[in-house]
């Protein structure tokens, strides 16, 4: 990626963290930058372009943090790491999430994307399951489809959880990353066995 389109991508992502996305045009990207319009339309012709170049970017490094997730030994341990890296990705990228319903109306491609996405995530969750499973760290199914709905909740939850803060505290800060931890910690503790609670003791 050349340099300009790059300082497009930083100058848009900080603009829209701490502006929102719909208050940020093309013409206060330039402005920031100082580049002329023309400079900017070379590199991304509207301004849902950028807007789906960084939704892309999330989705790539979210994509690269499960794949070191599951070729590290997957333990609690590193299920709690990786939940602290997804959310330092929330956080890096928040304003996709602090602006999701308008994204995902305004942005066809990314709520195209979005909706399959949500099957393979549901698919790599399942799949970190059945190995926590194996190693009789989570338990069996108890009711129909148990892992399935936690896997729904849990979705929900991430995708809506800045949004929540931003309501009820006014603001989101990188410390809120202990708080979104516990809350998933505390979601998955109804499905350890015994050996996994002595785990999750540990931690």
């Amino acid at each position: 990626m050349n340099v300009t389109k790059r300082r497009i991508l930083d100058a848009s992502l900080h603009l829209y963290n701490s502006q929102g996305l719909s208050a940020v045009s093309q013409r206060k990207i330039t402005a920031y930058l100082q580049i002329s319009p023309g400079n900017l339309t070379y590199h991304f012709n509207k301004k849902e372009d950028i807007d789906t170049a960084l939704y892309f970017e999330l989705v790539a490094c979210m994509d690269s943090i499960h794949e070191k997730l599951v070729t590290e030994e997957l333990s609690l341990a590193t299920l709690g790491n990786f939940t602290e890296y997804l959310f330092d990705l929330i956080f890096e990228y928040r304003f996709i999430f602090l602006d999701f319903v308008h994204l995902m109306k305004s942005n066809q491609k990314v709520a195209t994307h979005y909706k399959e996405l949500l099957g393979i995530r549901k698919l790599q969750f399942m799949q970190i399951i059945e190995v926590l499973k194996m190693q009789d760290i989570f338990r069996q199914e108890e009711l129909p489809n148990e892992y399935e709905n936690l896997y729904g909740r849990i979705q929900v939850f991430s995708d809506f959880y800045l949004s929540s803060v931003e309501i009820i505290e006014g603001g989101v800060e990188e410390a809120h990353k202990t708080h979104y931890k516990t809350n998933i910690q505390y979601s998955i503790y109804p499905y350890l066995t015994s050996k996994g609670r002595a785990a999750f003791a540990e931690m």
